[in-house]
């Protein structure tokens, strides 16, 4: 009896422990479908707000196309203006370049001509300066050995033919200190050619560094177009007096220094009245200021400088014609 009730007991406990079992169960997989259900609602809300912003920014997107159709044009025209110029600027400078040989090739020709026709001028006086002074030599000489073999000749007379012949070598010397003179001139007149076909050389280099700088800032407003679609606003500024290059902004230039290549000035800014200073700018060299709103670089340059003037250019975004802005380099 007791084994029975132990064996029902057993069989009690086992089929409660197995509902218990199949009870956690169906809770775990309601939790894992519930749990499902939501990320896959989640998911469907999600691609569907990604489908929508596609397509939106897909509507933009054609918008913007024609634009750039637009703008490519505009940059094919630029880039053969561009192509035109280089090909200005290198028949310039090979032409300058064959001037240049052609007027050092001169100097040193007639260099070379007045050495050799002052040297053979020298030498000419040289040799008839010798025949004299040897011919004068051997004159006294013979006399004073005249003089001495009679012993009948005055002792003064002697003594004169000494004092001439002294006279004779003094004015040997003072002719030989001359002929060292034109020696010194010679070689003066050397170095001064010299020295001129060196600065013609110098000015032919800086000639092709500025050309080379020249190309240089023309790529790089080119790569500057392309990336940023910027508006170019070319100028001419006299000295001492402002000048609007845009609505919106003013440049006034205070000194220019032809020597150096260098300028000093202001640019002023509206509308929020804002100064740009210039202090010994360069040409070719920017000076890069930012928009206060937007942020966006632009650009001034001065390609060149006369002695009461400067031209250069001004590089906006597109649009902008000035603008607010923030001085980035003085």
């Amino acid at each position: 009896m007791v084994d029975d009730n132990l064996d029902s007991v057993r069989a009690t406990r086992e089929a409660l422990e197995h509902q218990a079992q199949h009870e956690a169960w169906k809770r775990r997989w309601k939790r894992f479908f519930i749990g499902t259900s939501t990320l896959l609602a989640v998911g469907l809300a999600a691609l569907a707000g990604y489908a929508f912003s596609i397509a939106h920014r897909a509507d933009g997107s054609l918008a913007r196309l024609d634009g750039m159709d637009r703008d490519m044009a505009q940059l094919s025209q630029q880039e053969k203006s561009t192509a035109a110029k280089f090909s200005i600027w290198d028949t310039e400078r090979d032409q300058l370049r064959l001037q240049l040989d052609r007027t050092g090739s001169d100097i040193l020709r007639r260099a070379e001509g007045m050495r050799k026709q002052t040297t053979e001028s020298v030498d000419g006086m040289i040799r008839k300066l010798q025949a004299r002074t040897d011919g004068q030599v051997n004159q006294l000489q013979a006399k004073v050995t005249s003089l001495e073999t009679q012993r009948s000749e005055d002792h003064a007379q002697v003594a004169s033919l000494q004092k001439e012949l002294g006279q004779v070598r003094n004015d040997v010397a003072r002719q030989g200190e001359v002929l060292t003179a034109a020696r010194s001139d010679i070689n003066a007149t050397n170095l001064g050619a010299q020295r001129q076909l060196a600065v013609l050389r110098d000015a032919s280099d800086k000639l092709l560094d500025s050309t080379q700088r020249n190309r240089q800032d023309v790529d790089r407003i080119n790569k500057d177009l392309n990336n940023q679609s910027m508006d170019r606003f070319d100028f001419e500024v006299a000295k001492g007096k402002v000048q609007q290059i845009t609505p919106n902004i003013q440049l006034h230039l205070t000194n220019i220094d032809l020597r150096f290549h260098r300028a000093d000035g202001w640019m002023f800014v509206m509308p929020d009245r804002r100064t740009v200073w210039l202090r010994k700018q360069s040409t070719s060299e920017p000076v890069i200021y930012y928009g206060h709103d937007d942020g966006k670089k632009r650009e001034l340059v001065l390609t060149d400088l006369t002695r009461n003037s400067a031209i250069g250019y001004l590089l906006l975004p597109k649009g902008t014609a000035g603008g607010t802005a923030v001085a980035a380099a003085q």
